[in-house]
């Protein structure tokens, strides 16, 4: 099943161009944002 939670984070990253950046909008951790796009390549 698509987890669109990742195409969203995915998104984030792309439009911020920048992992740190992102993780701060997204209230997330930078580990967490790798994780979570690692899980959409193997998708």
């Amino acid at each position: 099943m698509v987890n669109l939670e990742l195409y969203k984070i995915f998104k984030i990253v792309a439009d911020e161009e920048n992992v740190t950046k992102a993780s701060e909008k997204l209230n997330i951790s930078q580990p967490a944002i790798t994780k979570h796009i690692q899980n959409l390549e193997k998708q």
